[in-house]
């Protein structure tokens, strides 16, 4: 439904200025001013065009501070508004919630279905961690451990972790300046300075 011009006219200055505060970094204020374009909506308010707007300013707001819960309430609740413009938008929203509050699966899951849906569209301008979650391969282990010990690069059918395969460059250019003469013999502490 569309608003009346009056009541529209005070939701959008509201809104106005809740965007100059969360661009000035003062997301509180912003809340202040998007819950107060809120309670001027008609009841029923995910019936109002706006709305889902309104509930993702809220949530982007309350994502800024922190506020993971109440974020990711209004992302939902933006979901559930008549004009859907911003469905896939709000479900990226969602994941970037459980991807910081390390719900990993859950992120994953959310990403990936605005991934099916939109390709990279969302990712562009947000930090790579986001996109790097569903692009990950599944054989790269989660831990420290796991990754440590997956195959980093193979030579003449000798598998070497990453760890491994400094060592061995390490030890192949130590051998080719020994080789040129750049270097008579190695020193106590190593080659370079920084080894022990």
């Amino acid at each position: 439904m569309e608003l009346q011009e009056e009541i529209f006219t005070k939701i959008v200055s509201l809104v106005n200025k809740g965007k100059l505060s969360f661009q000035k970094k003062k997301f509180e204020n912003a809340i202040e001013y998007y819950m107060k374009a809120r309670a001027i909506f008609p009841i029923p308010i995910e019936e109002y065009k706006g709305s889902e707007q309104l509930y993702i300013l809220l949530g982007d707001a309350c994502f800024a501070s922190k506020k993971y819960e109440k974020a990711q309430e209004y992302y939902i609740q933006s979901q559930n508004c008549v004009d859907k413009d911003q469905y896939l938008n709000s479900k990226f929203k969602i994941g970037k919630i459980f991807f910081e509050i390390e719900q990993t699966d859950l992120a994953k899951k959310y990403f990936q279905q605005v991934y099916d849906n939109l390709g990279k569209k969302l990712f562009y301008f947000e930090d790579a961690k986001y996109y790097n979650l569903i692009v990950c391969s599944e054989n790269k282990g989660t831990n420290k451990e796991e990754k440590q010990n997956s195959v980093y690069k193979s030579f003449k059918g000798k598998n070497y972790t990453k760890e491994e395969w400094d060592i061995f460059e390490q030890r192949q250019w130590e051998e080719y300046l020994i080789k040129k003469g750049n270097i008579s013999k190695k020193n106590e502490k190593g080659l370079f300075l920084d080894e022990k």
